[in-house]
């Protein structure tokens, strides 16, 4: 009975990380997008991009990527020990 116990337990962990997986790329796309609109290419100015900001976003953006890296890891890991 132990093993089938932990065999869900590892199923609900593989949910969860996917879950947060989940929501990662969901901030993902919404900083793609306003970094989008922050560097626009059909600006003539570049002197009017909002470089500050867009350099803020793209910090959260990679910090996000290190994360979802991780968490594909653990992923990948429960998966393979779930398969034995």
């Amino acid at each position: 009975m132990k093993l089938g116990n932990e065999v869900l337990t590892l199923k609900a962990r593989i949910a969860d990380l996917k879950e947060q997986l989940k929501d990662k790329n969901l901030q993902a796309d919404s900083n793609i997008r306003a970094l989008r609109e922050l560097i626009s290419p059909y600006t003539d100015d570049f002197t009017k991009l909002a470089l500050r900001q867009a350099s803020a976003t793209l910090k959260s953006l990679i910090k996000l990527q290190d994360e979802a890296k991780e968490l594909r890891e653990k992923i990948s890991k429960l998966e393979d020990e779930l398969n034995g």
